[in-house]
């Protein structure tokens, strides 16, 4: 599909009188621009349809733990792993005489991604917290301490892993 995008760019370009190189140069960015509107729209799509049918699921399921999930934005924050994917994986494919521009592209959206990891796990370990409050045990046995530890642990992994990829 991108292929025939970028010739059609490429041809069309050409005929209104810009040279071959420089043609097939814009043509590049034309179509990555395409891949970063299509991963938007696809976005977009995920926000609405599916959030929306995972929203519905939790106010008609009989169980607390989804809303909480729900509540905490967990779900969303997972919706955000669907544009960066899209470009991700197609990237190469779509600039593949341009490895260099490839390859900050892929580490800048590995950083996001890693990013949307730790703010996924902070909601789900919010969730779990109020969950946990829900049971009578929490009032003796609080848990609030150990969560606050294990998302200390998750960022300082998640920074490590960040600075590795910079590296």
């Amino acid at each position: 599909m991108f292929e025939n995008i970028e010739s059609s760019v490429t041809k069309w370009l050409i005929g209104i009188g810009l040279s071959n190189d420089n043609s097939v140069i814009v043509s590049d960015f034309v179509t990555f621009t395409v891949l970063v509107l299509l991963s938007l729209i696809t976005y977009f799509i995920t926000k609405k349809i599916l959030l929306s049918a995972i929203h519905h699921a939790t106010k008609k399921s009989k169980t607390q733990w989804d809303d909480i999930l729900s509540n905490r934005k967990f779900f969303r924050t997972l919706s955000y792993f669907v544009p960066a994917y899209i470009i991700y994986a197609f990237t190469p494919v779509v600039l593949e005489p341009y490895p260099d521009v490839v390859s900050i592209i892929r580490i800048g959206l590995t950083i996001y991604m890693i990013m949307v990891a730790l703010m996924a796990a902070n909601a789900f370990l919010n969730a779990v917290s109020d969950i946990y409050q829900d049971f009578s045990i929490a009032k003796s046995r609080p848990i609030k301490g150990y969560i606050q530890v294990i998302k200390i642990i998750v960022y300082m992994i998640g920074i490590i892993i960040i600075l590795a990829n910079l590296f």
